[in-house]
This record gives structure tokens, C-alpha cells and sequence, in this order.
């Protein structure tokens, strides 16, 4: 929510700024907010990991260990594919934003309007991920990305520029919700010795998948403009969608790429320290499948557990 928000007030400063002072002050201003965000972050304090047993660190050692377990885990591998299809397509929506803007006649502070609503909408669906449980995760990955596919096409067939700020903001609320969710599934399906390089390889493929996209958004642009662009934005996120479909097993306990009519339960990662299941604090042990995470208490929403 909070990264959210500021990409929901920045643009619009940055807009009226472009208008008003010129991009210099823009680029100043945003080398303070470095600096502020850096000043804050050396202050942070804590302890971030377990104590690792040996035989496991051993076991995922190497800075490809986290490439290596996102390829060997089915439901992320799919998760990663699924995400990789999307950004090809929707991160060439994201460089045609500035000539959607100009398309409709709305310069600097129309196109500042494009992310702020977009931004704002994010901040809406992360905060509604607060409500989301291991068993429902899997569903609302699924509904949110069939939510942004929708939510592009409306921008690439919107006949009004109110028309594309309600599509975005209606875009940043199903993509703020499925960020949870996917990050949910991810921290659960990782070990503590090798989640940091896991996650990492996942942005990384992601990060790949922009620059392909970037690459392709100038000559798909230049050729059908900015509305079609996003059309296509949307045939990506509408594929990676359907690839996410089969991890509705989730919510069930079950594995989402095993052979018709197997249902047995995904198996879970072996503890680091304590058994499974043990409840500390009132809170879910990590690593404990899907039921286990159901059946499991949780504090009312807005409460912190003791």
C-alpha cells in the first residue's frame, strides 16, 4: 500500500511540475526522495532469518539455487511463466501511456492522471489483500488477472479519456490484489535458506520480460498506436490468466500440475527447527499445507496476534 501510494501522488506532482517548472525539477526532486529513502532504510534494525541447519543451507547453496527451485517447484514455475506472458504484453501498455495521453489531447498532467489512477487503484486492492487466506489466494490470483486483462481491453477500446482513468484505476485494483496473493503463495512455498534468491530469480525473469517488451513497444506503437497497443496488453494478460487457471487446485491442498484424477496433496517443505504445525504465538507455522493453514486460527481482521 505504501509503494502504491506514492506511485499514486507522485505522478501527479511530477505532472504539475512538467508543466509548470520543467523536468529538471522533477529529477531533483526525486534525488531528495532518494536520499530521504535511504536515510530511513540504514535505520532499520532486526533479525530477518532463522538459524539455518547445515544440511539444508548446503542443499540450496549457490547463487542459482533460487532459479534452480522456482524450475523445480511446479506451481512457481507456473506462476513464473503466467507472469513472464504478462509483462510481454502489458509492459508495452506501460510505454504507450504517454501517447495515450496525447492521443486524447490530455499532455503532462493528463498522462500524470494515467498512473495516479493507476496507483490509486493499486492502493485499494492491496489493501483489500488483507482479507485474502491461504485457501482463497489461489482464486483471487486467478479473478485479478482476469480482472486486468478486462480492465485492458476497456483502455484499448475506451472512446473517452474518463473512460481509460476509470479502466486503470479498475487495473491497479485487480493487479494490487493479485500482488498479495502471488507473494502470499511464494513465501509459503519457499525455505527460509533459499527464499531471498527465489524471489530474486522471479523478478529477475520478470525484469527480462520488460525489457523485451520495452524493446518491442516502440516499432508496435509507431505502427498501431497507443489504444491497440493496449489491446494486445490485454491478449498477454488475458494468456497468463488462463495459465494461472489450474492453480485454483491450491485452495483444495492439491498439486495444480499433476495428472487428471491425482489428487494428492502438494508436499511441503520440511520445517527449519520447529514441527510443523507447532502454533507460536497464535500465529500459522510456515511450510504447513493449504488445510493445515485453514484450519488453523487467525486474529480478527485489524488485530495483531499477542
Amino acid at each position: 500500500m505504501g509503494i502504491h501510494a506514492g506511485i499514486a501522488v507522485g505522478p501527479l506532482i511530477g505532472g504539475v511540475l512538467v508543466a509548470t517548472a520543467g523536468a529538471s525539477w522533477v529529477f531533483g526532486l526525486n534525488a531528495l526522495t532518494f536520499l530521504v529513502s535511504i536515510g530511513l532504510t540504514i535505520t532499520v534494525r532486526g533479525s530477518y532469518q532463522e538459524s539455518r541447519d547445515t544440511d539444508e543451507h548446503d542443499e540450496h547453496r549457490g547463487l542459482l539455487a533460487g532459479l534452480a527451485f522456482l524450475w523445480n517447484d511446479r506451481v512457481l514455475r507456473r506462476l513464473t511463466i503466467a507472469w513472464f506472458v504478462f509483462v510481454l504484453g502489458m509492459g508495452m501498455g506501460m510505454v504507450a501511456d504517454a501517447a495515450l495521453a496525447e492521443h486524447f489531447g490530455a499532455g503532462a498532467v493528463g498522462f500524470a492522471a494515467l498512473i495516479a489512477c493507476w496507483g490509486t487503484g493499486s492502493v485499494v486492492g492491496s489493501g483489500a489483500g488483507r482479507f485474502l487466506r491461504p485457501a482463497t489466494e489461489p482464486v483471487w490470483l486467478v479473478v485479478g488477472s482476469f480482472g486486468i486483462a478486462a480492465a485492458a481491453f476497456a483502455v484499448g477500446f475506451a472512446p473517452a479519456f474518463v473512460l481509460v482513468l476509470v479502466a486503470l484505476f479498475a487495473m491497479g485494483a485487480t493487479d494490487g490484489l493479485t500482488m498479495v496473493a502471488e507473494t502470499g503463495i511464494m513465501q509459503r512455498r519457499t525455505p527460509d535458506a533459499v527464499r531471498s534468491r527465489a524471489m530474486a530469480g522471479f523478478e529477475a525473469a520478470l525484469s527480462l520480460g520488460l525489457a523485451v517488451a520495452y524493446l518491442l513497444a516502440g516499432p508496435v506503437l509507431k505502427h498501431v498506436g497507443p489504444q491497440a497497443t493496449y489491446r494486445i496488453g490485454g491478449v498477454s494478460a488475458l494468456a497468463a490468466a488462463i495459465l494461472l487457471l489450474p492453480l485454483l487446485r491450491l485452495r483444495h491442498g492439491s498439486d495444480p500440475d499433476a495428472a487428471a484424477g491425482d489428487d494428492e496433496p502438494v508436499r511441503a517443505p520440511e520445517p527449519i527447527g520447529e514441527p510443523m504445525g507447532q502454533m507460536v504465538a497464535g500465529e500459522v507455522p510456515r511450510y504447513a499445507s493449504a488445510e493445515a493453514l485453514e484450519t488453523a486460527s487467525y486474529p480478527e481482521p485489524g488485530r495483531r496476534s499477542a
